[in-house]
């Protein structure tokens, strides 16, 4: 059953980002501590967190024992009614992050065997997320939700299936969630992804190549910047990303 979240106040976010720049080791510990021993502020919102939402462990950071795939639905599922307005509200998650996503956290990103030098590097970008883009690929937790909700985006496809998509390459992934501006739109993006299934799996015409994948994310930029794809009418949606899809496939 679901919650209300108390997260960090701006002040209290940017005490932590301060202080990980330079003392990134004190500041590497959890909530509870970070908030008791430096006095940071814990305020009331509208998020709600299912506090039962246990992440599941990496094995290791590698691609097929990170588990992201199964940590993105449960972090979607336990954040119930988050939209993608609020999603952009940094201090959600680092409160998650250096909260209940701490250990998968840690996990992850390989911060515990870490130096102090690296140690800031990798709160700086997987801890914080003071942009669209570090929140849509980077953020820890964040990154996950916003897989969650690229699962559920897809009208014709399960949601498995568009995991099925995102997940068949690492470099696949990293280049879609490095195009927030085309893709972290419902349409378009869900429009992307039942193409990529498609022709990358139901048809299986074409195999994932990352020099023609990166090719389609830099067309679909470009057609984004001169039409407003969203209001385009769905099927000529479609056409324009089909055609994205053969010119850098063919």
């Amino acid at each position: 059953m679901s919650a209300e979240l108390r997260i960090l106040n701006e002040e209290s976010l940017e005490t932590l980002r301060n202080m990980s720049r330079n003392s990134a080791e004190l500041v590497f510990q959890d909530l509870d501590h970070l908030v008791t021993n430096f006095d940071l502020v814990l305020i009331e919102n509208p998020y709600w967190w299912t506090p039962d939402s246990d992440l599941v462990i990496p094995k290791s950071s590698s691609w097929e024992k990170n588990c992201d795939r199964e940590n993105a639905l449960i972090v979607f599922d336990a954040l119930p009614g988050l939209t993608p307005v609020n999603a952009s509200d940094e201090r959600l998650w680092v409160t998650l992050a250096f909260g209940p996503g701490l250990e998968y956290s840690s996990v992850r990103w390989n911060a515990q065997d870490s130096s102090k030098e690296q140690l800031a590097t990798i709160l700086k970008n997987h801890w914080f997320c003071p942009t669209t883009r570090s929140r849509w690929r980077d953020q820890s937790i964040s990154r996950l939700w916003w897989v969650g909700y690229l699962a559920h985006s897809c009208e014709n496809l399960q949601a498995s299936e568009v995991l099925d998509v995102l997940f068949l390459n690492s470099e696949l992934i990293n280049s879609f969630l490095g195009h927030p501006r085309s893709t972290s739109s419902k349409r378009t993006g869900g429009t992307l992804l039942e193409i990529l299934h498609d022709e990358y799996i139901a048809k299986g015409k074409y195999e994932f190549r990352r020099a023609s994948f990166r090719q389609l994310m830099h067309l679909v930029d470009l057609r984004g910047g001169k039409l407003q794809l969203d209001s385009l009418p769905q099927d000529s949606l479609r056409k324009i990303l089909l055609n994205c899809f053969l010119e850098a496939h063919n």
